[in-house]
């Protein structure tokens, strides 16, 4: 399995890069398929109204702020830190368990 030395090969690996779109996306299909509120009532605005409307929806942005959440630097909101350690945690269990399963067998 690989090992990684430091944030900076994780966040630079291309599997984790593609694993943030695709959780993302994710994030993005289960907003769509939210179920339109009972007549009479809304939904409040939330982090995911605010990411969006600020541009930051974007593997980029979740790529270049992980770094300083997982080193605890980061000055954004808790919420949006908790949104983007989710999507990037979840990322590199993914990017983890990809390369457990691609790991060489040794044979005689």
């Amino acid at each position: 399995m690989k090992k990684f030395n430091s944030s900076d090969e994780i966040i630079k690996d291309p599997h984790f890069i593609d694993f943030v779109s695709k959780n993302i996306n994710e994030l993005r299909t289960q907003r769509i398929k939210r179920p339109e509120p009972k007549p009479g009532f809304y939904y409040k605005r939330d982090w995911y109204d605010r990411m969006i409307e600020s541009g930051n929806m974007k593997s980029s942005y979740f790529i270049k702020n992980i770094e300083d959440i997982w080193s605890k630097k980061s000055t954004l909101s808790s919420e949006i830190r908790g949104v983007i350690l989710y999507v990037c945690n979840k990322s590199f269990h993914e990017t983890l368990v990809l390369y457990a399963k691609n790991k060489p067998v040794l044979t005689d």
